[in-house]
């Protein structure tokens, strides 16, 4: 028992898969490594779960590899991340803007799901937004290279 316990504690992550670090006293949930849209919704139900003193916020590129069903499956999306009830959901991507219009017809607070067609205008949003206390989930599809946004928001 003691072996398990010890290799759960000392277990890290591969890069960019849920990886949490800090920043300026935000928390970062970094799950940029890959996307589904079931992973999508995990990772939006762990940040709501997420034990933070502050706001939660997301910023979420697209999800490749869904074929014929890329369109439903980012509409789909963003109906299932405005019923999360987050403080404010960003969005880049060419596909992911369908999640954002479908957020914002879902949702009563039409100001919480944005839409940004880089990621340095999505970087420049967060560092505009983001506070001490706050948590940040990052993720998209490894083509997406949201990794970027976080290198972008800490070098700016």
């Amino acid at each position: 028992r003691t072996d398990i316990k010890s290799q759960i504690e000392s277990f890290r992550p591969h890069s960019n898969r849920l990886e949490i670090t800090r920043w300026n006293g935000i928390i970062i949930l970094n799950d940029a490594y890959n996307a589904n849209p079931d992973s999508m919704r995990s990772a939006l139900r762990t940040l709501k779960e997420f034990p933070v003193e502050g706001r939660r916020i997301a910023a979420l590129g697209d999800m490749f590899e869904l074929g014929s069903t890329s369109v439903r499956e980012h509409r789909s999306l963003g109906r299932a991340a405005a019923a999360f009830r987050l403080h404010h959901i960003f969005y880049t991507g060419k596909h992911s803007e369908l999640a954002q219009k479908a957020a914002r017809a879902a949702s009563k607070t039409k100001g919480k799901h944005s839409y940004l067609r880089s990621k340095g205008k999505l970087a420049d949003a967060l560092r505009e937004m983001l506070r001490p206390g706050d948590a940040l989930l990052v993720k998209g599809s490894r083509g997406m290279k949201m990794e970027e946004v976080i290198d972008l928001l800490q070098r700016g």
